[in-house]
């Protein structure tokens, strides 16, 4: 199948949402974040408002697509934050804890304890550094091993590589193994505890790490 790539754009955001949604399915974590029976209303557009916010004031976000050549169907989106400079990534920083409050009916306390340990993993490893974080790649399923996550990942990998720069994500344990195709390497385990919550498991991620050209 051919698919162009191209810039997100505002028309994009819902397909967006739609797209992570079905990618990730219902999860412990994200059920306690968001419980269904109290952000069904509010989720979707506090998700809305919150993509075209960045897409529109943040200057180091690049959202970027592949859509169906022929049907012109969205298959996969990721946000790549260019970080050219270790006062960007501050900058970012700082602008998301005034800014970035969860939808009404949210379970602020898990959000935030889950915000904290991203941020503590991104501080850990990247502080002091200019890097490219792939925020967020998703793929519905209907399009997945069709090639177009893969053409993301190669786009900001691509421009790290030009410019000199490390590449920076967290994934999860079973989706690890495709950023090591490209050069991503497992620099840490991360972990949130859902115990405390009433959930008998825990959220776990992997972070990575790309040098420039992937060695």
């Amino acid at each position: 199948m051919s698919f162009t790539l191209s810039m997100m754009n505002n028309a994009d955001i819902p397909g967006l949402i739609v797209i992570k949604a079905a990618s990730f399915g219902p999860e412990a974590l994200q059920n306690l974040m968001f419980p269904p029976d109290k952000t069904a209303q509010s989720y979707n557009p506090w998700a809305e408002a919150l993509y075209r916010e960045s897409l529109t004031i943040d200057s180091t976000a690049c959202f970027i697509k592949c859509c169906n050549a022929t049907t012109g169907e969205l298959m996969s989106s990721a946000i790549w934050n260019f970080y050219h400079s270790p006062e960007q990534f501050e900058a970012s920083n700082a602008h998301e804890s005034v800014t970035l409050n969860p939808p009404e009916g949210s379970n602020s306390e898990v959000w935030l304890k889950f915000l904290g340990v991203m941020k503590d993993a991104r501080r850990r490893h990247m502080t002091g550094q200019a890097f490219y974080l792939l925020k967020l790649l998703v793929t519905h399923p209907q399009h997945q091993r069709k090639g177009a996550g893969t053409a993301l990942i190669k786009y900001g990998i691509s421009a790290a590589d030009k410019t000199g720069i490390r590449c920076y994500l967290e994934a999860s344990p079973d989706g690890s193994g495709l950023y090591q195709k490209y050069g991503f390497k497992k620099v840490e385990d991360i972990a949130l505890d859902l115990h405390p919550w009433g959930v008998d498991d825990a959220w776990r991620g992997v972070v990575m790490i790309r040098e420039v050209g992937g060695k």
